[in-house]
Order: structure tokens, then C-alpha cells, then sequence
């Protein structure tokens, strides 16, 4: 999702966090420590987002709903939405 992302990242600063508030809220959903998710993921990621990345998985301020997302139940289960 990073690298494939990575121009529109530029493009959009906006957008980076946004993309990344279901993968935090999923994280803690989880029970796992968002920081040491996002260090990984950071790690594997571009070189020039990881920054962004590290810092996005040390916010304790991330709702979906201020980054525009939420969870809707499926036939297959929950699932991630852009509101």
C-alpha cells in the first residue's frame, strides 16, 4: 500500500494519514501496540514515508471519524469505509 501509494502521498499530504487511521484503529482493535506495528511497517516501507509512518503509529489521537473512515458491517463481516 506504501510504495504503491507513494506519488499520491506527495501529491496529497492529507491523504497519507488517512490511509493510515484503519490500519491504526485495527492495530489496537487487535490489541497490538500501534507504535511497534507502524516502526515495522515504516521499516519495510519507502525510505522517504518512513518518517511519516513512525510518527503516524505514535499518535494517541487517531478516530476514525477524524480521518473520515469508519466500520461497517458486511455479509463477510466488519470492514473498513471511507465516510
Amino acid at each position: 500500500m506504501l510504495a504503491a501509494g507513494r506519488s499520491g502521498w506527495a501529491a496529497d499530504p492529507g491523504e497519507l494519514p488517512r490511509a493510515l487511521a484503519p490500519y491504526h484503529d485495527c492495530a489496537r482493535r487487535l490489541g497490538l501496540d500501534p507504535v511497534a506495528v507502524f516502526d515495522q511497517v515504516a521499516e519495510a516501507g519507502p525510505p522517504e514515508l518512513r518518517d511519516a509512518v513512525r510518527a503516524f503509529g505514535r499518535r494517541d489521537d487517531v478516530t476514525l471519524a477524524a480521518f473520515g473512515s469508519a466500520v461497517v458491517e458486511a455479509p463477510d463481516g466488519p470492514r473498513y469505509e471511507r465516510t
